[in-house]
C-alpha cells in the first residue's frame, strides 16, 4: 500500500492507534492552547510593527525633539531612525513564522476532529472551537451558518487572504519607504547601509519559511476543509 506523507495522510495513520485515539481530546485541547498563544502574538507582532512605523515617520518628519528609551534621552534619534526597519524587519520575520504556525495548528485541529469526532466536523461545529481572536481564520466561522457554504466559499477564503497578505506586505512596503526616506534624508552612511543588509536577510528569511510553507504545505488553506479520508487499507 502506497503510504500517504502529507499531513492529513500522517495524522490519519496516527489516529488509527487505539490509544492514540483515546489522546484525541486532550491532544485537541493543547493543539488550541498553542494556537491561541499563537493568535495572541500575532496580533501583538502587528500591533508594534503599526506603532514602530508611526514613532519613524515621526522622527523623519522632525514631529519628535527627544527620544527616552528607558533612563537614556537623546535628542539626536537619527540612530534609532536607523534601528526602526531593522526592528520591524525582524518583528515580520516573526510574524511569517507565526502565520505558517497557525496554518499548521489549524489543519490539524481539524484533520484530528474531522477523524474522531467527525458527526461535529460534518455539521461545521469545530469553528466553535477555534480562538475568539484568530486573524486568520474568523471569516471560517461563517460556513457553520451559511446554507450553501460553496457558494460563499471563494469571498470567505478571499477575506482570508486579504488580511494574510496584509501582514506580510504592508511591513515590507514600509521597509521600502523607510530607506527611501532615509537615503534621501542623510545621503547614506555606514549605519544605514548595515541596517538596510539586516533587514534584507530578516525579511529574506522569513519569505523563505512563507515559500517553503507553500510548496510543501499546498493542503494548508484558509477554505473549508475536505471530507474525511478512509483511513482503512482495503485489508478488512
Amino acid at each position: 500500500m502506497e503510504v500517504d506523507a502529507s499531513l492529513r495522510g500522517r495524522v490519519s495513520v496516527a489516529f488509527q492507534d487505539p490509544d492514540v485515539r483515546a489522546y484525541a481530546a486532550d491532544y485537541l485541547a493543547e493543539v488550541r492552547t498553542n494556537w491561541r498563544d499563537d493568535e495572541r502574538e500575532l496580533r501583538r507582532t502587528a500591533f508594534w510593527i503599526a506603532l514602530l512605523a508611526v514613532v519613524f515617520e515621526l522622527l523623519v518628519r522632525g514631529g519628535v525633539a527627544e527620544i527616552a528609551i528607558g533612563f537614556v534621552k537623546t535628542t539626536k534619534p537619527k540612530l534609532i531612525e536607523e534601528a526602526i526597519p531593522v526592528a520591524v524587519a525582524f518583528l515580520m520575520n516573526g510574524s511569517a513564522a507565526l502565520i505558517i504556525d497557525v496554518f499548521v495548528l489549524g489543519w490539524i485541529h481539524d484533520t484530528v476532529l474531522s477523524l474522531v469526532y467527525e458527526p461535529m466536523w460534518r455539521n461545521n461545529l469545530e469553528y466553535g472551537l477555534y480562538p475568539a481572536n484568530t486573524t486568520l481564520f474568523s471569516q471560517k466561522r461563517l460556513f457553520a451558518i451559511v446554507d450553501n457554504p460553496q457558494g460563499v466559499d471563494r469571498l470567505l477564503v478571499l477575506l482570508g487572504f486579504s488580511r494574510l497578505w496584509t501582514l506580510l506586505l504592508l511591513p515590507v512596503g514600509f521597509e521600502i519607504y523607510a530607506y527611501w526616506r532615509l537615503f534621501s534624508v542623510y545621503g547614506g552612511g555606514v549605519i544605514i547601509w548595515i541596517s538596510l543588509v539586516l533587514s534584507i536577510l530578516l525579511i529574506g528569511s522569513g519569505a523563505v519559511v512563507v515559500l517553503v510553507a507553500i510548496l510543501g504545505g499546498r493542503e494548508l488553506s484558509l477554505g473549508p476543509p475536505e471530507p474525511p479520508i478512509d483511513v482503512s487499507d482495503g485489508s478488512g
